[in-house]
């Protein structure tokens, strides 16, 4: 019972958490097209259309394979380990959404603070993620087993996550560091 509290609890309050997150994302971007009409093409694109598009994707396969998991292939528990393809596929709309994201910002970084080297850290780690995450879609894919991917392959999870992890807070504290001084330099003039 303790394997299904890990594995399939577990995919049922992220599925729960991602379509909170997933509705908040859908309301913020209803509001930044109708407070925003005017932004160019390309930002409104990056900002509002495709991310919210891809996190739709994300979260009809989410709920696609815990459905499958929880229902097609109940008192199945063999097919824990081998989950339906549609969760493997929700790595192809993550991976998609979290390069898309982070360049973004990492661009709004090299823009604000007119530097590179903290840009270029950023971009190697984001490329860094994105390979890891390739990888652990083919290894994924091939073997269909997630016991193989977090046994033998955790060092690949440990590699995206970590990057990952890395560049949101560098990203993170290099703005609100930007920020704050744009800000304290307009009330010294």
């Amino acid at each position: 019972m303790s394997s299904l509290d890990s594995t399939l609890g577990a995919m049922e309050l992220g599925g729960i958490f991602s379509t909170l997150l997933f509705g908040i994302t859908t309301v913020q971007t209803f509001n930044y097209y109708r407070d925003y009409p005017r932004d160019a093409v390309i930002l409104r694109t990056v900002v509002g259309g495709r991310p919210t598009l891809f996190e739709l994707v994300h979260t009809v396969l989410v709920w696609h394979g815990i459905y499958s998991m929880t229902v097609t292939f109940y008192g199945q528990p063999e097919h824990l380990a081998d989950p339906p393809p549609t969760l493997a596929l929700t790595l192809v709309s993550e991976i998609i959404i979290v390069a898309v994201v982070q360049i973004y910002f990492i661009n709004r970084i090299r823009l604000v603070s007119k530097k590179w080297f903290l840009p270029a850290l950023c971009l190697i780690l984001t490329l860094l993620r994105f390979g890891a995450c390739v990888a652990m879609l083919a290894v994924v894919l091939i073997n269909a087993n997630l016991f193989i991917l977090s046994e033998r392959f955790r060092w690949l999870m440990c590699t995206s996550l970590g990057s990952g992890t890395a560049v949101d807070v560098l990203v993170t504290a290099a703005l609100c560091y930007y920020l704050w001084q744009a800000r304290a330099s307009q009330f010294r003039k």
